[in-house]
């Protein structure tokens, strides 16, 4: 048993757990001092942002820390957090760590997102893909324009299904100059924790700014930061999401909510990039996170007609992820192992039953890909290591595979020519996509590509009543060009040349 302890400059009390193997002692917010912790972590950010201080530069700093593999935090951190969740240390650099890279914390872009949102509204040019970033951004619905008063208290409430993303959570605090307080995940209790110590080091009066730990769903201290804070952003299961919402409206019905819940993500691959390299990509981005992210496609539609087959690039996929299991491990758990051959059991059996399906790659717990030739509409997997190559005619006929889940949609990896892309983006865009990418880079974040549709850092300001899309390139073939490096330099980090 290893022994672990984290601790919270406004938090004196602490919880112990035990977690795989680790016994872990975290801050944790009890009913005799929450008070205090919420006072403390006001007065602190009242002394930080009224001096003129501002936490993006802290964060940036903190994410470079990061991705050096000489960081001793990182180096320390890596083992414990592996453990803890289960992820591979190199699934935890490769798609955890590696992104916060190419991510830059802008201050003027992310403090005039409100207006420039407003003008899009205004003129009306929300109703078609205007240039943005490197880019393009549409909103669908009937814009309402809201503003508000900056929130003086700020709750965020964590999931606990990947590490890196949720460290992004912390931009809205610094960017609207509040105290947060942090609620971790009972899943995992370190990942935040341990990028909170780098903020610490690299600016400890931010720091402050932020309380951080553990408290029972549906205890007194709940019921108080529900009552007490002006604004709520929560993550995880939808049954959290609405018991969070419900709670919320009972006890404090004037704050401003915010939940991100179960969504589904797929891959759309065009014939004329039905290619070895789109396959390549196509699975790198597929085994983020072991597939257990919501920006992790698990089903891939492949347009017929290109240089390879459907059944050719599923084939070509499933070498690729084979090769990906060896030098990005996939975390080794009995429910994950146990969801996987539960899948494929049942893919089995429709093939028993005469449908046209095939496995491919079946043996052991390893990625299993599915060729479904019988069923086009999108099916939500295990969340595991579990694809579905779907064929379809033409890439245009998509949209009315997908739109059962509309509610439900999230991120799209796109491979399709440029001169068809805002067509095919409309498209995905009209049924419920929110964040087209290009294919195998659905697991890289930008902050100023939409979550579920709005912009968590906009939403403390205003809000528009839109439900927005981003689609974050415009030069299909640099775009495979610029992620096939990326996904070089990531097995440079955690394997590197000799």
């Amino acid at each position: 048993m290893i022994d672990i302890t984290f601790k919270d400059p406004n938090i004196n009390a602490t919880s112990a757990f035990e977690l795989n193997g680790c016994r872990l002692t975290a801050p944790a917010f009890t009913a005799a001092e929450v008070h205090d912790i919420v006072d403390s972590t006001s007065r602190h950010a009242e002394e930080y942002f009224s001096a003129g201080h501002g936490g993006l530069a802290a964060m940036e700093k903190s994410f470079t820390l990061w991705n050096n593999p000489n960081y001793i935090l990182r180096q320390e951190s890596l083992p414990i957090l592996s453990r803890i969740t289960h992820f591979s240390e190199p699934t935890i650099i490769c798609y955890g760590l590696t992104p916060l890279r190419v991510i830059r914390l802008q201050p003027d872009r992310l403090y005039e997102l409100p207006e420039r949102l407003q003008g899009l509204v205004e003129t009306g040019d929300y109703r078609r893909f205007t240039a943005w970033g490197n880019g393009y951004l549409k909103g669908y619905g009937t814009p309402r324009l809201a503003a508000y008063e900056k929130p003086k208290r700020l709750l965020l409430i964590l999931a606990g299904n990947v590490v890196g993303p949720a460290w992004l959570s912390a931009l809205m605090g610094a960017v609207i100059h509040s105290p947060q307080i942090i609620k971790l995940p009972h899943r995992d209790l370190a990942s935040f924790v341990v990028f909170l110590e780098s903020l610490n080091e690299v600016d400890p009066a931010f720091r402050k700014t932020i309380a951080c730990g553990y408290y029972s769903s549906d205890d007194a201290v709940n019921t108080h930061l529900l009552k007490t804070s002006d604004m709520v952003v929560a993550m995880g299961a939808n049954e959290s999401i609405n018991a969070i919402r419900e709670t919320l409206l009972r006890v404090n019905p004037k704050a401003r909510f915010i939940g991100h819940g179960f969504k589904v993500s797929f891959q759309v691959v065009s014939k004329a990039y039905a290619t070895p390299e789109v396959a390549e990509l196509a699975a790198w981005g597929i085994a983020a996170h072991d597939g257990n992210a919501c920006f992790t496609p698990a089903n891939v539609y492949v347009e017929q007609g290109g240089p390879l087959t459907p059944q050719e690039f599923a084939e070509t996929m499933a070498d690729h992820l084979e090769l990906i299991s060896t030098l990005v491990t996939p975390k080794k758990t009995m429910d994950a192992a146990e969801r996987v051959v539960g899948y494929r059991n049942r893919q089995a059996q429709r093939r028993l039953l005469g449908e046209d399906v095939r496995i491919i790659k079946p043996a052991g717990t390893g990625y299993t890909v599915i060729i479904d030739n019988q069923d086009p509409l999108l099916t939500p997997t295990c969340q595991e290591r579990v694809v579905i190559v779907k064929p379809v005619d033409d890439v245009r006929h998509i949209p009315r595979y997908v739109k059962h889940l509309s509610e439900n949609l999230e991120t799209v990896g796109l491979a399709v020519p440029a001169g068809n892309l805002l067509d095919i983006a409309e498209m995905l865009g009209a049924v419920g996509a929110t964040n087209i990418k290009l294919v195998g880079t659905e697991y890289i974040l930008n902050v100023t590509d939409t979550h579920d549709g709005v912009f968590n850092t906009v939403q403390p300001y205003m809000s528009d009543n839109l439900r927005w899309t981003s689609l974050n390139f415009s030069d299909t073939d640099q775009a495979i060009d610029n992620a096939l490096k990326m996904k070089a330099d990531c097995l440079e980090t955690v394997h590197p040349s000799t």
